[in-house]
């Protein structure tokens, strides 16, 4: 039996986003961290959250005071329930969003590109999750 590649061009088994996002209170512990910008919240460190979420929500995290501290990409299978995308100021995260995140990467990459002929590259790193603000999100070209 021979497995044929998945489709990487249909989207149709994508879910849509939900239409609310998931509120999230954590530890002490977990704030601390959050407020430190790691970008990983761990499924020990929410203390309370809105209602159960679907993976790809968008969870924003409340501090203590119940101030914005974070949004991010939820997860509920993972022990890394959020990744963190954004923080200290809400903003959308939308295809707008991504589409600054992927430009800056590029532009990062631009001095690859302009190499002389014989030390250019055809592959390379184009996103390196964290160090992008993208956690977990690897993209390489060949």
């Amino acid at each position: 039996m021979q497995l044929s590649p998945p489709d990487l061009t249909d989207l149709s088994a994508i879910p849509e986003p939900s239409a609310r996002n998931l509120a999230v209170h954590l530890t002490a512990a977990g704030e601390r961290s959050a407020k430190r910008r790691h970008p990983w919240i761990f499924d020990q460190a929410i203390s309370q959250q809105s209602h159960e979420g679907a993976p790809g929500d968008i969870a924003v995290v409340f501090d203590s005071r119940r101030q914005f501290l974070a949004a991010g990409i939820y997860d509920p299978t993972s022990t890394i329930r959020i990744r963190l995308l954004q923080f200290k100021k809400p903003e959308a995260i939308n295809q707008d969003w991504f589409t600054t995140k992927f430009s800056s990467a590029l532009k990062a990459r631009e001095p690859l590109i302009a190499l002389p002929q014989e030390q250019l590259t055809t592959g390379y790193r184009v996103v390196y999750g964290e160090s992008e603000g993208l956690p977990g999100l690897i993209i390489d070209r060949y």
